[in-house]
């Protein structure tokens, strides 16, 4: 029996597995990370008001802003849980491990000058999903998919005018992603007694984009913002195998690649200055993930003869974010921040799956800020509320928590 023979009597079992291994779970915002920062108190509404040197990665005119040279480190703590329950009463549970999502900026305001430069390394885009290895789609779904993404960003801006400032930034992103599916031999090969095995696909990639930005005050204590981030596109190349298969189709690694798409980005925010010690804000963004129209998959042979849909539907959809955010110096040196957002899941029902499980989810956000001298501690906690999801297979539930803090420093 040739190979192409074998691996087409296996790809039943796995093509769907496969298709639906690339793109990694979504969580409600297609699979964009959290607000990084102190921001992150106000639930990510930040497109008018910024805070401190995190500010340049919500609206690179946010830099004009800056005082005094600074750095900040924040690290935003993440953990999110979906709960599955078959119409025959199947369940599973994915596994729930706190992620640790780190952002690192500085800022360089020109003394006597209008200029200011920064930079930022953070985490804008990723996450993982891991299926407890006995769920009831353990053989048909990966049980484990993740994608993770740096971006460098540095950047400028120049306060135009004493009411205008603009900015703007050049992003470089490198990206790896990876997936696990587990493979039943003996019911492939109509062999019994034959341990499972697994197959693994894991690729990387870079790309390049932009960033844009501007913020105007109509009159005192009043702002408009606006932020724009460019789509850009990762090809990841790397490579496809076999894990634990029987010597006939234990074949080592082939060639394997893949592209994902990623969204233009574009906020408004309009802020206003109650009084001195109170802001508040409120943000619309426009996410066009609809660019994620089709999963391409190649695979060198023979293993190709796994794919025989060289690319996958996705059929992702446009979607808004619209949030409030506000803070409040209630004390020398001590702000209090909370927030409020509603996003939309971009995954429509005929291409939802356990990997791609996303819903539209609301998040509640409050934090403590507190500087003092060159120092700024800031901390914030989110809880979202998501819309369960019936579809075909089942119902999906969903818990998410998000811890975030920041330390920042001005020289």
């Amino acid at each position: 029996m040739s190979h192409v023979l074998e691996f087409r009597m296996v790809r039943p079992l796995l093509l769907t597995g496969l298709a639906l291994g690339l793109p990694l779970t979504a969580r409600g915002d297609g699979y964009r990370n959290p607000p990084p920062g102190p921001a992150q108190g106000r639930a990510g509404n930040a497109t008018a008001w910024g805070d401190g040197p995190t500010g340049l990665l919500y609206n690179p005119a946010h830099l004009t802003g800056q005082e005094a040279d600074a750095a900040e480190l924040s690290l935003s703590i993440a953990r999110t849980r979906t709960d599955f329950r078959g119409p025959d009463g199947e369940r599973a549970r994915s596994k729930a491990p706190w992620q640790t999502l780190p952002t690192l900026t500085a800022v360089h305001p020109r003394e006597d000058s209008p200029w200011a430069w920064g930079i930022g390394v953070g985490t804008p885009f990723g996450q993982s999903v891991e299926w407890e290895r006995d769920s009831p789609f353990r053989y048909s779904t990966p049980y484990f998919a993740e994608i993770a993404m740096v971006n460098i960003t540095p950047a400028a801006a120049r306060q135009m005018t004493p009411d205008l400032a603009v900015g703007a930034g050049l992003d470089v992103y490198v990206s790896t992603i990876e997936f696990r599916q587990d493979v039943p031999w003996s019911a492939v090969l109509g062999a019994p007694g034959l341990p499972d095995g697994e197959i693994r696909a894991t690729g990387d990639g870079a790309a390049l984009g932009g960033r844009a930005g501007f913020t105007w005050d109509p009159r005192e204590g009043h702002r408009l913002g606006f932020a724009y981030r460019s789509r850009f596109r990762v090809n990841y190349d790397g490579d496809f195998e076999t894990r634990g298969a029987p010597p006939p189709l234990d074949l080592g690694r082939r060639d394997f690649s893949t592209r994902i798409r990623y969204p233009d980005i574009l906020a408004m925010g309009y802020g206003v200055r109650i009084t001195d010690a109170w802001r508040a804000e409120i943000q619309v963004e426009r996410l066009l993930w609809s660019v994620n129209r089709e999963q391409p998959v190649d695979v060198a042979p023979p293993y190709d003869a796994l794919v025989p849909e060289p690319r996958i539907p996705q059929r992702w959809k446009d979607t808004w974010t619209v949030g409030v955010g506000t803070d409040w110096e209630f004390a020398p040196g001590w702000v209090a921040r909370a927030g409020y957002v509603f996003l939309e899941s971009p995954v429509p029902d005929e291409t939802h799956s356990p990997l791609l499980s996303d819903a539209d989810r609301h998040a509640v956000s409050v934090g403590l800020g507190h500087h003092r001298d060159a120092h700024a501690l800031a901390v914030s906690y989110t809880y979202s509320v998501f819309r369960d999801r019936d579809t075909e297979a089942g119902r999906f539930e969903y818990d998410a928590h998000l811890v975030g803090v920041s330390y920042g420093y001005a020289f």
